[in-house]
């Protein structure tokens, strides 16, 4: 027979009669009803996981933050960058993890791994430190003092110019107008 049953224990029976007398036979039916189940989820929400260019950064310190769904322990969590485990945070209530990381220069991989009861899921993402570009430094060598007073018509002037290799890039002016000048890298 096609049975409704309720949530918990059901008990039943089947009684069976004839002239010789009657027999009967009871059993439990316990009735759960099913748990979903999912498997966790990451999502990354800087870098940013999806996307054909690999994101571009400066800054050696880095803070990366995704979020995991389906997860309630900061033990399913597993973050890994360039094949080193890291530490990080992890708010359960809404899953957000939160990780603050030094970059090598070059290509820097994230990798997440989480694992629940229903499954596990895994993720990466690519980050890209470059050298940062710094601000061009002139640093005047001669004469040894400035105002230099002097009473030779002519003088001579060298430096030190850091952060630029493009003599084009370098503008010298006597009395606000160009002059010619001598570049060595």
């Amino acid at each position: 027979s096609f049975l409704h049953l309720i949530e918990g224990m059901n008990s039943y029976e089947v009684i069976a009669t004839n002239e010789c007398g009657s027999t009967n036979q009871k059993v439990a039916i316990v009735y759960e009803k099913e748990i979903p189940c999912n498997e966790p989820v990451i999502n990354f929400i800087r870098p940013l996981g999806t996307g054909v260019s690999i994101p571009v950064t400066t800054t050696t310190k880095y803070h990366l933050s995704f979020n995991v769904l389906e997860v309630s322990s900061k033990a399913e969590i597993a973050l890994i960058l360039n094949g080193n485990t890291m530490p990080f945070n992890f708010d359960p209530s809404s899953g957000e993890v939160q990780s603050n990381v030094m970059l090598q220069t070059g290509m820097n991989t994230f990798l997440v791994k989480v694992k629940n009861n229903c499954g596990e899921a895994s993720k990466s993402v690519k980050i890209e430190l470059e050298e940062p570009i710094l601000p061009p430094k002139v640093k005047l060598t001669q004469p040894k003092s400035f105002p230099h007073q002097t009473q030779n018509q002519q003088v001579t002037v060298s430096g030190k110019i850091t952060n630029v290799t493009n003599q084009n890039d370098i503008h010298v002016y006597l009395d606000g107008h160009p002059i010619g000048f001598s570049f060595n890298d």
